[in-house]
């Protein structure tokens, strides 16, 4: 009998022990400032152009490395690495439903660079991580603990993988060692439909969500660190507007989430403080984007036939 109450006294004990406290949400209601800071700079031929239609790349999610600059084509079932000067420079990985193959049966490819240049991809299907190296050739082949809608490298050593099913964050190293697994609370609605709304910094994760306009920075622990409403743009502010993220990408520097409205895309842009710093509209809608540096950001444009670079002024 003591014992039982003994057990019983300790688990109320660590059922009582206390939560992180989480930030209340920062509205920022501020007009945002829309200027002239987008120049187009590369727009090739031998890629779909609005005035130059060429079916030969079905896009999917982009990333980049040192070398190239890394997509799934939907065509020719394959990664391939491009220049940056967008010449077709390396391909790799197959489609099937054996080890090292992407099953694409119902799901498109993810993919993220690691910091000693290999590439980390996968599909939506199979509990597997495929390890590719800069040049695109198979490393090895990882087990998982359940198909993964996001994976992410944190170093040389360790990736974190978002979960399928059970919506779980796993902080994993690649001998299969899992370090630590958490989940965010399910009250700030659900990141996990969409497979680019989730990046990382060295020492946090930002996650926004489909269709709110919810921005938050997370630590690996799963502590909500900040969170803030980011504005929405319109032309008539009074006009009621229907938002959906497309993307978050993330440079030294800064935060950009783009939201396509019901009319053109705009791109919000933050410190990594989630201090607000300045938005700016798009002339076409966007599906994928990475920012190389601050300034130099990559675009796949609505449909998945255009890659496009930007250079934006800071």
């Amino acid at each position: 009998m003591r014992i039982l109450i003994a057990s019983i006294f300790a688990l109320f004990i660590i059922s009582c022990e206390p939560v992180s406290e989480i930030p209340e949400v920062v509205d920022l209601n501020i007009e945002p400032l829309i200027g002239t800071v987008l120049v187009e700079t590369k727009r090739p031929d031998h890629l779909r152009t609005d005035q130059v239609p060429v079916d030969e790349y079905l896009f999917n999610f982009i990333s980049a490395g040192e070398n190239f600059i890394y997509t799934f084509d939907q065509h020719s079932e394959q990664l391939i690495g491009f220049s940056s000067e967008f010449e077709k420079m390396v391909t790799g990985g197959a489609s099937g439903r054996g080890p090292g193959e992407f099953d694409l049966e119902m799901s498109p490819v993810g993919h993220a660079t690691c910091p000693d240049g290999s590439l980390l991809a996968h599909d939506l299907n199979k509990p597997e991580l495929i390890r590719f190296s800069s040049n695109l050739e198979i490393i090895e082949v990882l087990e998982l603990q359940e198909p993964a809608y996001k994976v992410l490298c944190m170093d040389d050593d360790t990736f974190v993988y978002l979960t399928r099913f059970s919506n779980t964050f796993v902080v994993s190293s690649f001998d299969g060692t899992v370090k630590n697994t958490f989940s965010i609370d399910k009250s700030f609605g659900n990141p996990y439909s969409a497979m680019k709304l989730v990046a990382r910094s060295d020492d946090s994760l930002f996650i926004t969500y489909p269709v709110k306009d919810r921005l938050l920075k997370v630590d690996f622990e799963g502590n909500i660190m900040q969170q803030v409403r980011y504005p929405v743009v319109a032309e008539n502010p009074d006009a009621p507007i229907t938002v959906t993220t497309r993307s978050i990408a993330v440079s030294e520097s800064r935060i950009a989430i783009i939201v396509n409205t019901e009319d053109l895309p705009i791109i919000n842009v933050f410190d990594k403080e989630l201090n607000y710093l300045w938005s700016f509209s798009l002339d076409y809608l966007v599906n994928d984007m990475i920012m190389l540096n601050d300034q130099t950001w990559l675009l796949i444009t609505h449909g998945n036939r255009s890659m496009r670079m930007i250079e934006v002024e800071v």
